[in-house]
C-alpha cells in the first residue's frame, strides 16, 4: 500500500496577516507541518504545493526532508489537482494544510 501527502502552501499568508514566512517558535509553520508528516511510516510520498516564485524559499528552509514540489494553482481546489495529477500511482491521498502543523 503506497500513501501520498499533499501539503498545500501556495496561500499568501492572509489569515496570518503575515508578509513573510509563518514562524512557530523560531520553526516555519511548514517546516514543522512537513517534519510531522515525514515521521510517519504510512506515508510514503510527500508533494509540497507552492507558489512558482517561492521554490527557493522552500528549498532552503525543507532543505534535508524527503519531499518534491508541485506549482500551486489560484485556488485550493486547483492546486490540489495540480498535485494529484503529479503522482504515478498509490493507494491513498492524503491533503493537508502547510499552515496547520499540529496534525
Amino acid at each position: 500500500m503506497s500513501n501520498t501527502a499533499i501539503i498545500l502552501a501556495a496561500g499568501n499568508g492572509t489569515r496570518m496577516k503575515a508578509d513573510k514566512s509563518k514562524l512557530l517558535n523560531g520553526m516555519t509553520v511548514i517546516e514543522r507541518t512537513v517534519k510531522t508528516f515525514s515521521k510517519i511510516s504510512d506515508i510514503d510520498d510527500i508533494i509540497v504545493v507552492v507558489r512558482e516564485s517561492d521554490i527557493p524559499l522552500y528549498e532552503k528552509v525543507l532543505f534535508g526532508y524527503d519531499i518534491s514540489y508541485c506549482i500551486g494553482g489560484s485556488t485550493r481546489q486547483e492546486s490540489v489537482s495540480n498535485a494529484v495529477e503529479t503522482i504515478d500511482s498509490c493507494d491513498m491521498i492524503i491533503i493537508h494544510d502547510g499552515a496547520r502543523p499540529l496534525v
